[in-house]
This record gives C-alpha cells, sequence and structure tokens, in this order.
C-alpha cells in the first residue's frame, strides 16, 4: 500500500496536485482511471502495455483470497473526487488536491476493498454497516490496511476509520481527525 501511496503522490505531482480519479467520475473528465493512471509510478518492469497480471500483481493484497484475475484489493475514497453536484457533508467543498486536504495524516485515502469496485462510496455511508458492507475489516485478522493521504499506513479496525455513533469518520476530509 506504500506503494501505491507514493504513485499515487507522484502522479498528483505530475498533474496539477491532483489525485487520481476513479471510475466514479473519470472518464467524464477526460482522465484515465487511478490504477491505470499511477501504474507507470509504481510499476518499472511492465513497459508501456501493462498486462492485466501486471495489474493483479500490483493492486492484489497477498492475503487476499479472492479468486479471478480481475479482482483488486484497494479502492479509492471518493471524497477526493466529489463535486459540487454531489450531496455529502461539507459541500460544496472539493479535496482534489494533497493541499485541500486539511489533516492528510488522519484521512483516509486507500483501504482494502471487499467489492469489485475500485473506489468507495463513502460520502453515502450513515451507518457502521454501510462501511462494513464495502470494506474487508476482517482481512488481516480483526482489521484492514488503511493508506492515509500523507503516505503512511495502519492496520486498523474499522470502527477505528468510520463510527458514526462515536463520530468518527476518517473518511470525510472535513470530519477527519
Amino acid at each position: 500500500m506504500r506503494k501505491i501511496g507514493s504513485g499515487i503522490q507522484q502522479y498528483s505531482m505530475d498533474n496539477n496536485n491532483e489525485f487520481p480519479r476513479s471510475l466514479h467520475n473519470a472518464w467524464s473528465l477526460g482522465k484515465i482511471q487511478w490504477s491505470a493512471a499511477i501504474l507507470p509510478y509504481i510499476d518499472t518492469e511492465g513497459g508501456e502495455n501493462p498486462t492485466e497480471l501486471t495489474f493483479t500483481q500490483k493492486f492484489r493484497c497477498p492475503v487476499d483470497k479472492r479468486k479471478g484475475d480481475l479482482v483488486r484489493s484497494y479502492a479509492l475514497n471518493v471524497f477526493f473526487q466529489l463535486g459540487p453536484g454531489d450531496s455529502y457533508k461539507g459541500s460544496p467543498s472539493r479535496w482534489w488536491t494533497f493541499m485541500s486536504v486539511p489533516r492528510p495524516a488522519a484521512t483516509v485515502l486507500v483501504a482494502e476493498n471487499l467489492s469489485g469496485a475500485d473506489h468507495f462510496m463513502s460520502h453515502m455511508w450513515t451507518t457502521a454497516k454501510g462501511a462494513a458492507n464495502a470494506i474487508d475489516s476482517r482481512r488481516h485478522g480483526k482489521t484492514s490496511n488503511y493508506l492515509f493521504v500523507d503516505g503512511h499506513v495502519e492496520s486498523l479496525p474499522l470502527e477505528e476509520v468510520f463510527d458514526p455513533k462515536r463520530n468518527i469518520n476518517k473518511w470525510n476530509p472535513s470530519l477527519a481527525n
């Protein structure tokens, strides 16, 4: 995950400090999907035409037991792509760049994915169950790995990154603390 974080930071430096985009809105903005966008920064052997095997190797957690060639273990936090037309706490704030995130060490950028999506619709979560249906919160025993905006990775139980009953939301940049 640290390598993914480094790839995202390098991509950002080459692209006006903006985060790469997920399938949430990449195509509508004329951008490529985030894992393809950062692949040149993290894969020095892939060449110009990476194969699906390259993606599987770079974006799959070694302990992810799901079967299939297209399984990707990680997904991007959608908060970094939301715009004025989206509904979320903090709207119309936008966190499209690293510099716009108020607490980068407390805000989740990428996490371990339970579904096949390349992003988490975290702005729609209202209960811990909503988050638990998206995050593979038990991949590493009772924890999951989380990459934060500042580049550090932590292995945490789900309730330490999202628990609305305790006012914990490390996904929304305006609420992360």
